[in-house]
């Protein structure tokens, strides 16, 4: 390992442990685990800064990373990201672990995607890989498989580098989760055409999706088996912390299910009735879900109309209000028997112009609709903030301002 490099990241990581060691963490473990258990704290907000490869642009441009080994490169990058994140105030949570993905073998179910690129490369659209009403028979199961050799170099790559200052979580979880379902509908059958398939040959579609959870249970089964699971493979997509469940741990291995968070969505579905989300998607979701010991639902579709199909999911306990939702309506159904995780638009709030007093009477008002649920605030999927950075904390300061008047 060059030498330089492993100075850079050791560096990193040293700060990453400092910053994951403050009382203040442990403060807001607290906060998350009395939450998302009902109980009454100050309203909790967690950005989702830059997802993906969209960090490289402004949260940590890629022109700062040093290293010279791409591999390390991709360690630098993901410790700079946790670093950002915690500089911007709000309640997430920085740990004094790095998790490391292996390398997968996907087997998937045998359909190669089929994508049309727009001209500038920036929009893609899915074409039917499979011709609606066509057998299913030549389809396949996948299977949990990691290429062992590869990810134990990744990991212990990395402990090489900085396993001493903050540990390295082999992560080993399934890449095929059961939050896939809407994804994969969509690639097989287009996001657009798979709309028409349902009216069109419902059979065929249901029997396509009684093979993809065949696969989905498969894979959980898999790694069930293998003891691949662990304390940091749950997802609720903010904080896992509960009093009801352990909490995250790296290289906690051979963990349940009943042990972990579980997420599931149905954007796909974001223009489709409350019956047919019914029909081709809650009735296969729920059974995926049940094994969990709590469980998400919902990223960005609107589910104002279809919150009394959800009420099904026996181990339910936090549902996604997205800036589409009817914030009121959402408030008056879920009232506390749920969290209300409340996602603001970002494109108003911080990535156009800056407009604290729009911010401050959305909020506001939201507030107001969600009084009396347990709720807290989500700014999702922040593509940009026009290279302000400032604008992340400065939002979080005007969140906590507004929420001291519900307190």
């Amino acid at each position: 390992m060059d030498s330089n490099d492993k100075s850079i990241l050791r560096e990193l990581a040293a700060q990453v442990a400092a910053a994951a060691a403050t009382g203040e963490m442990e403060r807001k473990r607290d906060l998350w685990r009395r939450h998302n258990s009902l109980q009454r704290t100050p309203v909790l907000t967690y950005i989702f800064a830059f997802p993906g490869d969209v960090g490289g642009r402004e949260g940590v441009p890629k022109e700062i990373l040093r290293c010279a080994t791409p591999f390390l490169r991709e360690l630098e990058f993901a410790l700079r990201l946790e670093l950002f994140r915690a500089s911007l105030g709000d309640d997430q949570i920085i740990e004094p672990w790095l998790t490391i993905r292996p390398v997968y073998k996907d087997t998937g179910f045998g359909v190669a995607p089929v994508v049309e690129r727009s001209k500038d490369g920036k929009s893609i659209h899915y074409l039917p890989a499979l011709a609606k009403g066509a057998s299913l028979d030549h389809l396949t199961l996948p299977s949990h498989t990691l290429d062992e050799e590869a990810s134990r170099i990744r990991w212990e790559t990395a402990e090489e580098a900085f396993g001493d200052l903050l540990e390295v979580d082999r992560y080993r979880a399934p890449y095929c989760t059961i939050n896939r379902k809407g994804g994969d509908l969509g690639h097989m059958l287009g996001f657009d055409k798979l709309l028409l398939d349902m009216v069109d040959c419902p059979e065929w579609m249901h029997a396509l999706l009684r093979i993809l959870c065949s696969g989905y249970r498969k894979v959980q089964d898999e790694a069930l088996a293998a003891g691949d699971f662990s304390l940091t493979a749950g997802d609720s997509q903010t904080m896992c912390y509960s009093l009801e469940l352990p909490d995250p741990r790296p290289n906690t291995f051979g963990v349940g299910l009943n042990q972990l968070w579980g997420f599931m969505s149905s954007q796909e579905m974001a223009g489709v009735s409350p019956e047919m989300t019914d029909e081709f998607s809650f009735q296969y979701d729920i059974p995926l879900m049940e094994p969990f010991g709590l469980t998400a639902y919902g990223c960005c579709e609107d589910l104002t109309r279809k919150i009394p199909y959800l009420k099904k999911i026996r181990n339910l306990r936090r549902i996604s209000v997205t800036p589409w939702a009817d914030v009121g309506r959402c408030a008056e159904q879920i009232g506390q028997d749920y969290i209300l995780s409340w996602r603001p638009n970002p494109s108003s709030h911080v990535s156009r112009e800056w407009d604290p007093a729009l911010i401050r009477r959305e909020i506001r008002e939201g507030m107001k609709m969600a009084q009396g649920c347990h709720f807290d605030i989500r700014l999702k999927d922040v593509l940009t903030v026009q290279g302000e950075l400032w604008r992340l904390p400065a939002w979080v300061d005007i969140v906590r301002e507004v929420g001291a008047e519900f307190a």
